[in-house]
């Protein structure tokens, strides 16, 4: 029964999200990078490494991590804890503010276990390019393309990252800027 309240709450509030059109703004120079995990997935050092492999390249590069724990801290990553989200798994005001306000070349979206909250900040980002790993097919209508993985407990953050780059300037035609694992 609560379950399903949830469910019900949490569909509600995601199918307010604007419906969006495909990137026609695509930028032929990354700029900037979001990266976006829950710590199923990834911890606070991987986020730091895959941060890390953008900004040698130089690319502007941010985190965010959402997290079961209430006591987890970063300066460099916002932590989205459990404090700053709703009991139907939507992102509190003051949260949604400071995501919807974060604008970014690309997101990349680190997370294969399709977590709502993930879903519901994928679905709602300002971002021009959006992409996700592809064994997390319910992202397949919030993203503009998936690199596959091979295996979904890969663990090689960085790696993974590095791919991302890779497929994206294969498709784009970017000029290369290598990302440094």
């Amino acid at each position: 029964m609560i379950g399903s309240i949830k469910k019900h709450y949490y569909k509600t509030h995601l199918n307010k999200i604007p419906a969006r059109e495909s990137s026609k703004g695509r930028t032929n120079q990354l700029r900037s990078v979001t990266i976006l995990s829950d710590d199923d997935f990834s911890n606070i050092s991987d986020m730091r490494d895959a941060m890390g492999a953008f900004e040698r390249a130089g690319i502007q590069a941010d985190g965010f991590l959402v997290s079961t724990k209430a006591d987890d801290s970063d300066d460099t990553i916002v932590i989205i804890g459990p404090k700053d989200i709703h009991w139907y798994d939507i992102p509190k005001q003051e949260t949604m503010i400071s995501w919807l306000q974060h604008k970014t070349d690309l997101l990349i979206v680190l997370n294969p276990n399709s977590s709502p909250v993930i879903k519901y900040l994928c679905a709602s980002s300002n971002s021009l390019l959006k992409t996700a790993v592809a064994f997390s097919g319910d992202y397949d209508e919030y993203v503009d393309f998936c690199i596959e993985v091979a295996d979904d407990r890969q663990k090689n953050i960085g790696g993974l990252c590095q791919a991302i780059y890779t497929e994206l300037l294969r498709i784009n035609r970017l000029e290369p800027n290598k990302v440094n694992t």
